[in-house]
């Protein structure tokens, strides 16, 4: 028998993420070949005229693809956006 060990995962459920593409919020997590797999639900766009049925987008990732979007200061319960991560040219 082999024991397996894993760090503990970087982000938790219901926490802002971004990535390539866009950002969203972490809606579960599980252990998959040695990393943490995320499913992200996106952010709603405008509505649409026929309405919404459900979430839009819901995407897996893994945890290099994703940055934390939002953090929460010490002491401080107002939320601070973190600049952009990629410098597209």
């Amino acid at each position: 028998m082999t024991a397996t060990f894993m760090k503990v995962p970087k982000f938790r459920a219901t926490q802002w993420v971004s990535f390539i593409g866009g950002e969203g919020i972490v809606r579960s997590y599980t252990p998959e070949s040695g990393t943490w797999t995320y499913l992200i639900e996106m952010a709603l766009g405008l509505k649409p005229d026929f309405g919404r049925v459900g979430a839009e987008t819901m995407i897996l990732l893994t945890e290099a693809d994703l940055h934390l979007t939002h953090i929460a200061s010490e002491g401080d319960v107002t939320l601070k956006r973190f600049e952009a991560v990629y410098n597209l040219k």
